[in-house]
């Protein structure tokens, strides 16, 4: 195994991060290496949107961060949002819970002053504000 494979992404060190923050029962018997795996550069592309506005005078905010994920993400993401509702935990409720859909929890949650984003199964992504609960959610695969 080389040294790359055993530092972790750089988002994982500079931003408050947790792994499985609702205690999900199934997500607890996974190894933190496939769920931080499984969360691939999601985390780094907030680590990039946050650091790139630290000089503007522009608070981080729901809106100016996810547009700079999507310039640096290039394929997506919030451009295409998805409806639903993320519960005050973070898990992830779509809008078609009634035709089968299962809620889903967070992988991990990663923090940034008033900002959060969690990332989810199927590369689904909420970026939310903790003081106004205003949020995106949208894929980055």
């Amino acid at each position: 195994m080389t040294i790359a494979k055993k530092l972790p992404m750089p988002a994982w060190v500079f931003l408050d991060s947790e792994i499985n923050p609702t205690g999900d029962a199934e997500l607890a018997a996974v190894p933190e290496d496939r769920i931080r795996e499984a969360c691939g550069i999601i985390p780094d592309f907030f680590l990039i949107a946050v650091l790139e506005g630290i000089d503007t005078a522009s608070r981080p905010n729901v809106e100016n961060v996810s547009e700079r994920m999507d310039a640096a993400y290039r394929f997506g993401g919030f451009r295409y949002p998805f409806d639903g509702t993320v519960s005050p935990q973070g898990v992830y409720h779509s809008p078609f819970e009634e035709d089968g859909d299962e809620p889903l929890p967070p992988l991990a949650r990663f923090a940034y002053n008033n900002l959060e984003l969690f990332v989810y199964r199927y590369a689904i992504t909420a970026l939310r504000d903790r003081s106004t609960g205003e949020f995106k959610a949208g894929r980055f695969d």
